[in-house]
């Protein structure tokens, strides 16, 4: 068998969009285009989502993947806080966010020039 190495230097470019910055409970923060490798692997795991903790564990990672690392803590503290009604579903929750955020994150260069 062939032994592949990553090559130095190579690394996926985010999606053609700008970072969207909103409030979230009163914090502003920002998320940022994935690559269209993390796209794909969160499309993979949302369409075959049956309730399996894979897909839905790879739907998380995806949405903290959107986030630098203040955001992903802002995230993850409210997430793991029994008391915090954040979660993935539901008003404000994950779900909630992916489905506002991906079109605007995943428009495409020529489809934004048509949008101003």
């Amino acid at each position: 068998m062939k032994s592949f190495t990553t090559g130095a230097g190579h690394h996926d470019e985010p999606m053609p969009a700008q970072p969207v910055t909103f409030e979230h409970d009163g914090r502003t923060v920002t998320a940022h285009p994935p690559t269209m490798p993390q796209y794909a692997v969160f499309m993979a795991a949302y369409e075959s989502l049956d309730g399996g903790v894979d897909q839905i564990g790879d739907i998380v990672r995806f949405f903290f993947c959107l986030f630098d690392e203040e955001g992903q803590d802002y995230f993850k503290t409210r997430l793991f806080d029994p008391a915090d009604s954040f979660g993935l579903t539901g008003d404000g929750g994950m779900t909630d966010l992916l489905n506002a955020l991906l079109p605007v994150l995943t428009r495409s260069a020529a489809e934004q020039a048509l949008s101003h």
